[in-house]
């Protein structure tokens, strides 16, 4: 795999970790809405990537600002309760996320400058998705998609 899906699932393992936030409904690349179900649930996918050469000359590596969206959904009988679930399941994604950056990958800089994005669906009870927008500074190497060691 490359660093990009490397990263993402070691974000995935991170919020599957012991006390576990929303049970085993982490997945990784979903684009959809909660599963059908499923009171909560949280999503990381590979959003945007782009590069920089990480020095001069031949054979440097690639520095690598990748973001990340960590969505997290609950849902509610109302849009109110909908938010109120999903804040709190928020709370705890940040906490554990925060301060924290994937080992072994060569990540230089994770959750600096975080956002978060809100919406609700509304249809048979309410759907709140918050999405922590997560940006990392990682370094490949120069011919390969793979963390420099």
């Amino acid at each position: 795999m490359t660093a990009f899906a490397d990263i993402a699932e070691a974000y995935k393992q991170r919020l599957l970790a012991v006390p576990q936030i929303t049970g085993d409904r982490v997945q990784r690349g979903r684009q959809a809405a909660l599963k059908a179900g499923w009171p909560d649930g949280i999503v990381v996918r590979i959003v945007r990537t782009a590069a920089q050469l990480g020095g001069v000359g031949p054979g440097v590596p690639k520095d690598w600002t990748t973001t990340l969206g960590v969505e997290v959904l609950a849902r509610g009988a109302t849009p109110d309760a909908a938010e109120d679930a999903v804040d709190a399941l928020l709370g705890q994604v940040y906490e554990r996320l925060a301060g924290w950056a994937p080992p072994g990958l060569a990540v230089e800089d994770a959750l600096s400058e975080p956002a978060i994005q809100w919406d609700v669906d509304e249809g048979e009870g309410a759907v709140a998705r918050a999405t922590l927008v997560v940006t990392l500074i990682h370094r490949t190497l120069a011919a390969a998609l793979v963390p420099q060691p």
